[in-house]
């Protein structure tokens, strides 16, 4: 955390108010806080959008008349070391509701005025404080509390301590039942935000067994009652990402709208503190389902929401600003409202495009592939190619799967620019279809696994690329179709999985139609 990079990424990833409250504090200093050294540094820092050391020592020097503090200076090794302390603690004060919040505060208020003596007081705290661990995301505050309630108990009781202390026995008995069981659903939590993790392709390798063992945890499949709220909420989460593996994805829409819920009861303490991108990214991830199913009043309000909030965030996550005009786009092309779509689209994909590079990397690989996928669908090949070109600009994505369905999906794309001859007897590709076949089998050769719904693309294409008669490429589509749909594949989560990210199977019908046609 010492060295400058740590630092400018800390600043950069800092919310507006954290700022303020960071310069506050410099403020509440005195005047010659402001023009101490590590505020300087700290002004330094906010100055540099990219990470550039030379940059870095540029904007230091200027902040000085004389120009004559190199960063290989004493001042500046020690202006680093104040300024992390500094940045730390107010982040620490202003974060306290997320990480402890009320409950916490009075926590710490109750020791002092026990060890002052003041046992009555110290045991009000207690009490209050136990009622706002309801509002915690960690359950362990709870834990300690009760724990000093039972030490603390005795000096305050009277003729009812042995009911007291009985009471107090007894929830910690309750309480210990809530951490193993919130230990458990953090255990799958873990598990299955791995399996997610390696399991971002495809096939579905050796994870398979450990997929359906959690699937078929009574915690997932049964309504579990009476839990607190930290595991009600890893729980929701775990179950939504559970049921996303195993392509269950009403179940899915349904866990996350609990979710949702959930933390909606604890809407302002959310948008108050750190957790505020977590929340808003749980209901953004809502805000998609609510597309795929065509409940469009909820998407709308949900992606509004976010907007709304996304200056809360500050300049360090574009995600809040641009991705819910991604998920705005894919209201209408999840239910084929052709002249809607292109209304939406004409409004915000030239931003999506423009801003690309601002979206996380993590996001970037779900909007590419969306949006290939919404102008596949409105024919605008010069579209999908500008996008796909994208693809190859970072050289760096997160979503193997996303990455190569985009591969695919450009394929499909290059050979729906084919031309079919007046007799419907020969069918001519472009001559860019075959570099792009020959770099899609290159892709999965470099690929740790191939599925076989992907081995079976490739093959068709390799034998109808260099092929012009319409009856060969009639007769190896139909095939390929057979094969989506035999025993084997059909239920199998990797042509599940496929399908959610691209409907091939109606991108064959429309080439059959069309060549029929």
């Amino acid at each position: 955390m010492d060295n400058i990079f740590n630092i400018w990424t800390l600043i950069q990833n800092m919310t507006p108010l954290e700022i303020r409250e960071v310069e506050f504090s410099f403020k509440q200093r005195g005047p010659r806080a402001l023009q101490s050294d590590p505020a300087k540094l700290f002004r330094a820092l906010q100055s540099v959008n990219a990470y550039n050391i030379e940059t870095i020592g540029y904007a230091w020097r200027r902040q000085f008349k004389e120009k004559s503090k190199p960063m290989e200076s004493k001042a500046f090794t020690d202006a680093r070391y104040i300024l992390k302390g500094i940045i730390l603690d107010v982040l620490v004060k202003s974060n306290f509701k997320y990480l402890g919040g009320e409950a916490e505060r009075l926590l710490y208020h109750s020791e002092i005025l026990s060890s002052k003596g003041m046992y009555e007081e110290s045991y009000k705290a207690l009490k209050q404080a136990l009622i706002e661990t309801n509002h915690c995301v960690s359950p362990f505050y709870k834990s300690m509390i009760l724990q000093k309630l039972l030490n603390i108990t005795p000096k305050v009781s009277g003729k009812n301590l042995e009911e007291n202390v009985y009471s107090l026995l007894h929830q910690i008995e309750q309480d210990a039942q809530d951490l193993n069981q919130f230990f458990l659903i953090n255990k799958l939590n873990s598990h299955t935000a791995l399996t997610l993790f390696k399991t971002a392709i495809l096939n579905d390798g050796s994870d398979l067994e450990l997929i359906n063992e959690i699937a078929a945890h009574p915690l997932i499949i049964n309504e579990t009652p009476n839990l607190s709220y930290s595991s009600s909420l890893y729980l929701e989460k775990t179950k939504s990402w559970i049921f996303g593996l195993t392509c269950q994805y009403e179940k899915q829409y349904i866990a996350q709208k609990k979710l949702y819920h959930l933390l909606a009861t604890n809407e302002q303490e959310n948008l108050d503190t750190k957790y505020v991108q977590i929340y808003l990214t749980e209901v953004l991830d809502l805000a998609l389902f609510s597309a795929k199913f065509g409940n469009d009043a909820e998407c709308n309000f949900l992606t509004d929401y976010v907007l709304s909030k996304a200056p809360a965030v500050g300049e360090s996550s574009s995600l809040f600003n641009l991705y819910p005009q991604f998920i705005k786009v894919l209201s209408p092309f999840y239910k084929k409202e052709i002249p809607k779509l292109q209304t939406m689209v004409n409004e915000y994909e030239p931003i999506l495009y423009e801003q690309f590079e601002k979206l996380p990397i993590q996001a970037r690989d779900n909007v590419r592939l969306g949006m290939m996928r919404i102008f596949i669908l409105l024919n605008s090949h010069t579209k999908i190619k500008q996008w796909h070109y994208l693809l190859n600009e970072p050289k760096v994505y997160t979503r193997l799967d996303a990455n190569l369905v985009c591969h695919i999906v450009y394929t499909c794309s290059l050979y729906e620019l084919s031309t079919i001859s007046v007799n419907k007897q020969n069918i001519t590709t472009i001559p860019g279809l075959r570099k792009q076949v020959l770099e899609l089998k290159k892709l999965c050769q470099n690929r740790p696994n191939t599925s076989p719904v992907e081995a079976a693309i490739i093959n068709t294409f390799i034998k109808i690329m260099d092929t012009n008669l319409i009856q060969f490429h009639l007769v190896e589509l139909n095939n390929l179709m057979k094969f989506l749909g035999t025993e084997k594949n059909k239920n199998a989560l990797y042509l599940k999985r496929f399908l959610n990210m691209f409907d091939l199977s109606e991108w064959i019908r429309n080439q059959l139609m069309k060549m029929n046609t």
